[in-house]
């Protein structure tokens, strides 16, 4: 269990350059937000009942989903592409009759607190069923079939 957990984590499969880099972009971005939204009332930066706390949170559930979708076998996502994406496919056509309009969209699903854009979600399962469908294909058999996979979340 320990060498499959260190052989996904490993130096050779994890560009730890690029992690570093937007690490640190992350970082100074929630410190700008901090300096930006700074009140004497609230002088502490983890005090989640301000901006910058909350996006402290954010960052941590971030990087714990990171760290998840890292750890998870390949062959799953493989497995989950298609009906992942269908699932999502479905919500946004959920979003168009209990949809919360912000902006004159109507695109944010509320639970409770938490207001969720589910186009966000909706980018990641397009690319990892066309990434599914392209790889069982032969090269010179993929013709128009991708559009169908891309064209239901681009209509309105």
């Amino acid at each position: 269990m320990e060498n499959n957990f260190n052989s996904r984590l490993s130096v050779g499969r994890v560009d730890w350059w690029s992690i570093l880099i937007y690490a640190i972009l992350v970082l100074a971005g929630w410190l700008n937000i901090y300096a930006a939204v700074y009140d004497e009332m609230h002088w502490s930066i983890f005090d989640i009942s301000q901006r910058y706390g909350m996006q402290l949170l954010w960052m941590g559930v971030s990087a714990f989903l990171a760290i998840s979708i890292l750890l998870i076998d390949a062959k799953y996502y493989h497995i989950l592409a298609f009906p992942l994406y269908w699932i999502t496919i479905l919500i946004l056509i959920v979003v168009l009759f209990v949809g919360k309009e912000v902006n004159g969209a109507r695109s944010w699903i509320m639970i409770g607190p938490i207001a969720l854009q589910p186009t966000e979600f909706v980018k990641f399962t397009t690319s990892l069923a066309l990434a599914r469908y392209m790889t069982k294909r032969p090269t010179r058999s993929i013709t128009r079939s991708p559009t169908m996979l891309i064209c239901p979340p681009c209509g309105r």
